[in-house]
């Protein structure tokens, strides 16, 4: 998955600590021919973002000071930091070809057509699937019946950033279903909105790493200021803090303090908050404090729409016949149907004709079995014990709690349902079980499905469609 992230203005001073340093690895006079007015050095999650006005200074700087900006970025923004260098034509003026000639002389780069280089680089920008090119915003979002109410709620928090009293938004479903895509573009709409707010977008991850790392260098202070002076706070995989006590505890008070500034707060996550069994109850409460919005697998008609939005944007467009197979054969992700586009973008450069239905048969035959995701009883007893906090012998085990007996059967429903194995055999794998202990396991989940029953887990009473489906996207995502 390409990193997803928002630019964030640096502070004043955080820009000219980054611009000293700079001037320091490059010198003077370089500074200021290439950097000095010449550029906007921006920080991200996970990036030092260098703008500049044109391709020529992107493609220059790049290659005369790139390990030098790589070098600051790691330093400034941790060991897992990249540098991207972007082009912007409202920025800065362009510098002159021939006013370069006397610095480090490069005759193949400065005998380049700039026009060509315009063209090409104006080409990449307008795909969103090239280094530096636009990110994702609502207007290229494919709304659809199971991302309609969630497409909704991200646009109105993205334009009463002033009124956040109402809590936060918290948007869950499975991988690949458009959650990072509604974050990121929320990010777009509020900086385009009020290009002075402090806009934060990073990861769970990347909150985890930067706290490890204060703490390991004492600069906790630093790391506060830099987290809690967010005016727009956008969180993505917040599941991924699930288990982790210190880090929870931080990332809560963190919340607090915006909370209490009336900030606005976005959320993504692979389940709702009631189903982050191993977060602590107050923060799992103010994570479901505002709106919970559940995006769904996108059925036939919105891949349909899906994929016709993204074959817009191939040289050449393949005709209805081939989009509609795709739509049908791939139906987990977009990113399926991305993958399969880009497999038939490839064929159609490489032949020079626009493939055809038998050609896409053909030719995507693999990638469509590789999507065919066949589940073994294993991987049902992994990911039961992972969800309950179970060991393998426990499930197995006689033990008839509860917290024991309950994941059992549901694993045993989840067999039953995902795998072609028979009763004696998933009887035999859960603890040497007989035939009808399985039969009846089956049956007492359906019925608590079908009348709603709200079992209590993990101290929290939680509705068991909302685990089966959070168990099943994990089975089919791994």
């Amino acid at each position: 998955m390409q990193p997803e992230c928002m630019t964030v203005d640096a502070s004043q001073s955080d820009t000219t600590t980054l611009m000293r340093a700079l001037r320091d690895r490059i010198g003077d006079k370089n500074y200021r021919a290439w950097f000095d007015g010449r550029s906007r050095l921006r920080v991200d999650a996970d990036a030092l973002s260098v703008c500049v006005s044109g391709p020529f200074e992107q493609n220059w700087i790049q290659r005369h000071f790139g390990s030098h900006l790589q070098s600051l970025a790691c330093e400034f923004l941790g060991p897992a930091a990249r540098t991207e260098i972007r082009t912007d034509e409202q920025f800065g003026a362009p510098v002159a070809e021939s006013a370069i000639a006397g610095r480090i002389d490069p005759p193949a780069l400065i005998r380049r057509k700039p026009a060509v280089a315009a063209e090409r680089v104006t080409r990449k920008s307008e795909n969103p699937s090239l280094p530096n090119a636009t990110r994702h915003t609502f207007g290229d979002f494919v709304v659809g019946p199971e991302n309609e109410l969630a497409f909704l709620a991200a646009r109105r928090a993205a334009e009463s950033i002033e009124d956040a009293h109402h809590g936060p938004l918290y948007l869950h479903g499975g991988i690949g279903i458009g959650k990072t895509h509604l974050l990121e573009a929320i990010a777009q709409a509020v900086r385009r909105r009020a290009t002075s707010k402090n806009v934060l977008r990073l990861t769970a991850e990347t909150f985890a790493n930067y706290f490890t790392k204060a703490l390991r260098e004492r600069s906790l202070p630093a790391f506060r200021h830099k987290m809690r002076a967010a005016e727009v706070l956008l969180v993505d995989d917040v599941n991924f803090l699930d288990g982790k006590k210190v880090i929870q505890e931080e990332f809560l008070h963190t919340l607090k303090q915006l909370e209490e500034r009336g900030r606005l707060m976005v959320f993504t996550a692979d389940r709702h908050p009631r189903l982050l069994l191993k977060t602590r109850e107050e923060l799992t409460s103010r994570l479901g404090a505002g709106m919970i919005c559940r995006l769904e697998v996108p059925g036939q008609e919105t891949r349909l729409k899906i994929v016709e939005h993204k074959a817009r944007r191939m040289s050449a467009v393949p005709p209805r016949e081939v989009l509609e197979y795709l739509s049908r054969r791939f139906s987990r992700t977009v990113r399926e149907l991305e993958g399969a586009l880009n497999c038939l973008e490839h064929i159609a450069e490489l032949s020079g004709r626009t493939p055809t239905l038998s050609v896409a048969r053909k030719a995507l035959a693999e990638l469509e079995r590789d999507c065919v995701r066949m589940i073994q009883l294993s991987d049902i007893e992994r990911c039961v014990c992972q969800f309950f906090g179970l060991q393998p012998h426990e499930l197995k085990s006689g033990a008839k709690t509860q917290n024991v007996s309950h994941p059992r059967m549901l694993a045993m429903y989840l067999a039953r349902k995902l795998t072609p194995s028979s009763y004696n055999a998933i009887g035999t794998y859960f603890g040497g079980r007989r035939h009808n202990t399985v039969v009846s396991a089956e049956q007492t989940v359906q019925k608590w499905l079908d009348s709603n029953v709200a079992p209590r887990i993990a101290s929290r009473n939680v509705t068991l469609s909302e685990v089966l489906g959070t168990l099943e996207r994990e089975l089919m995502a791994v």
